[in-house]
């Protein structure tokens, strides 16, 4: 079929007159009915058969060239009034001329008349639509081939024989066009086509009609170019949903990654684990080492589980030190397997400028369908089990076993309790002696806070503390277990009971701007002398460098209160920034006394370095007479544990006051 014959289809009922004109030939290609009309054609036949140089001067025949040049170099148009001799009559319009490409090697030139004493507005935008629009309109047979591209359309695809259906790079997008023309009477979407230039996202509205031609079924195409908006479309979505720092998804990204995969593995009737993880004691690296190295742990875990899980599987990032790792698998072994390469990819140290870090990790293992069927409930599956596995020693995994579902339980109903009792009802302080070696007295105790719960009996901290942490409750229970201290230790100054206190400070306390003066102030109300009390604080909150954090330790400190490092010599010690601070007393913790008379050297290096910062040691977790003896050879002032006596509450410490154990 001609395909000038084809522009009928698109362009005849156009009102201005609009033909192509050949300067080669000197002949007109096609015209339209208002075009016949101003040439005085019966037909477009023979309009085609008239010889147009005729009625052309050489100099009109080398312009009309000049344009063609000019619209073969750039999309240029030119406008001017022209004066027409059809059948040797007269007529003037103002012409509108521009290039159109009529064949792979063939160029003419569009004419557009206008009446030059009556022009319609209407139809010179019509026109001025279709030929001229930044729009690509196109004509397609139904499921077939290219009728017509207006120029737009031409330069975009270069394909102009081709089918429709090979423009879309996914073929469903145009199944799904054609669907919609046929249920709805139109479709309008966004897909990835084929263009000249590349792959590109078009915005394409479809509508069904008929080619005036030939009578067959055909389809009008409007397509605009929405690449720049897809873009930043990508851009903005990658930014909501990818974690900066380690270009992981983020949290956000749960539940859209929770369908795809779920539904994937109902699909392919694979397991679906859930792995959550969460680096140990990675607090103690970002306090100590600054967050600055911290980030750069992070990046480096990122990169290391990256390594280990396939290219179906995914890892998100859900903040701090917590990790998602999403795991597809035939076996629950293979599952594990999965847990288990993690735990040895992250026991390597990792080296960096400032230091070598060692981190390991604690991992929780829920599974979907078997244990729930939302990724809340998994996460929550996991996450218990993921804390079960740091109870048991950390650096391992946990699979969640149903039994474990009591603990949900139980967490929950300690909150409600909690929330509905007063402090003063369930809880208690308990108190631990410490043993004076030089004096052979009782001289201080450790209040510890116990909570004797109506249905799960004697609760201790490592029962609720978390719990609490997480639920940023905790902050009312430091300040009520600072308040029952210091009164218990004014009803015992009253009856001549005379020894210090210490209490265990969070480090959400030690950042509260006014808790130097909460102290300060209960002191001078309970008539209390400042050193008779000692706050214990871990090394990690003494090396938090908030101002408020600051300010509160140089308050307490001027003022005579003592300050204790708890559980020493279990984190990263910047020994550096510790003899800065006002540090009295360091208290060995247990899991480095236990490892006596193994490590007595490494324990008594751990001694004589806490003297050399002018600190007394206290000996946390002593539990036989010989390991008291060594702790007295190695240098210890003071010794805490079963040995001497477990945490008692007040009355019984009363007893136990006046009548000292003998231990060394």
């Amino acid at each position: 079929m001609d395909e000038l014959l084809l522009l009928h289809g698109v362009y005849d009922n156009i009102a201005l007159p609009v033909w192509i004109f050949d300067v080669d030939s000197s002949h007109v290609l096609w015209a339209n009915q208002a075009a016949l009309k101003i040439w005085d054609a019966n037909s477009l036949g023979e309009l085609k058969n008239r010889d147009m140089s005729e009625d052309m001067s050489p100099t009109v025949k080398q312009r009309l060239y000049q344009y063609l040049v000019d619209f073969k170099e750039s999309d240029v148009d030119f406008r001017e009034q022209w004066t027409l001799y059809p059948r040797g009559q007269p007529v003037t319009l103002n012409i509108r001329f521009s290039g159109i490409q009529v064949s792979q090697s063939k160029h003419a030139i569009l004419c557009e008349g206008h009446d030059s004493e009556q022009p319609k507005p209407d139809a010179i935008r019509g026109i001025d639509a279709l030929l001229h629009t930044q729009l690509m309109i196109s004509l397609h047979v139904e499921y077939g081939e290219t009728l017509y591209m207006n120029p737009v359309a031409r330069r975009t695809f270069n394909t102009p024989n081709s089918d429709l259906s090979d423009r879309f790079c996914d073929p469903n997008d145009y199944l799904k066009l054609m669907s919609d023309i046929k249920s709805t009477g139109n479709s309008s979407l966004i897909s990835k086509v084929f263009t000249s230039t590349g792959e590109k996202w078009h915005e394409i509205i479809a509508r069904p009609c008929f080619d005036p031609i030939s009578g067959k079924p055909s389809v009008l195409i409007s397509a605009s170019d929405v690449s720049e908006l897809k873009a930043a479309e990508a851009r903005a979505h990658q930014i909501a949903y990818t974690d900066a720092l380690t270009k992981l998804p983020n949290r956000r990204s749960l539940t859209c990654i929770f369908d795809r995969i779920s539904k994937k593995c109902k699909h392919d009737e694979r397991l679906l684990s859930i792995q959550f993880l969460d680096l140990d004691e990675f607090k103690a690296i970002n306090d100590t080492l600054g967050h600055k190295l911290g980030d750069r742990v992070l990046i480096e875990t990122a990169q290391r589980l990256q390594s280990i899980v396939s290219v179906d599987d995914e890892i998100v990032r859900l903040g701090g030190d917590e990790f998602l790792l999403f795991i597809q698998s035939n076996e629950i072994s293979e599952a594990t397997n999965v847990a288990e390469k993690v735990i040895d990819a992250l026991s390597h140290p990792i080296t960096l400028k400032e230091a070598n870090i060692r981190i390991t990790p604690s991992i929780g293992i829920s599974f979907f369908q078997k244990d729930g069927d939302t990724i809340d409930s998994l996460m929550q599956y996991s996450d218990i089990a993921m804390y079960r596995a740091k109870s048991a020693g950390k650096n391992r995994y946990c699979v969640f076993r149903n039994e474990m579902k009591s603990q949900l339980d139980r967490e929950q109903n300690l909150l409600k309790s909690i929330k509905q009792e007063s402090l003063n009802e369930q809880f208690r302080l308990y108190f631990q002696p410490r043993f004076d070696i030089k004096t052979k007295q009782i001289n201080s105790l450790e209040a510890l806070i116990r909570w004797e719960h109506p249905i799960y009996g004697m609760l201790y901290p490592e029962d609720f503390i978390p719990l609490l942490e997480k639920s940023n409750l905790i902050d009312a229970l430091g300040c009520w277990v600072i308040e029952k201290t210091i009164q218990q230790l004014s009803d015992w100054r009253q009856r001549s009971i005379f020894v210090s206190l210490s209490v265990n400070v969070s480090i959400t306390q030690l950042h509260c701007e006014d808790f130097s003066k909460f102290i300060l102030d209960y002191l001078e109300q309970e008539q209390l002398p400042p050193e008779s009390i000692e706050l214990e604080l871990t090394e990690t909150s003494m090396f938090k460098n908030s101002a408020a954090a600051q300010k509160n330790i140089e308050n307490l400190n001027a003022a005579g209160i003592k300050f204790a490092i708890d559980d020493f010599g279990t984190g990263y010690s910047n020994l550096a920034r510790l003899t800065q601070m006002p540090v009295n007393c360091i208290k060995l913790d247990k899991s480095l006394i236990k490892s006596l008379p193994k490590n007595e050297k490494i324990v008594g290096k751990v001694v004589e370095i806490c003297h050399t910062m002018n600190a007394s040691v206290v000996a946390e977790g002593v539990e036989t007479q010989e390991v008291a003896y060594l702790c007295q050879q190695l240098g210890c002032e003071e010794l805490q544990g079963f040995f001497i006596a477990e945490a008692l509450p007040s009355e019984d410490v009363e007893k136990l006051l006046l009548d000292p154990p003998q231990i060394i």
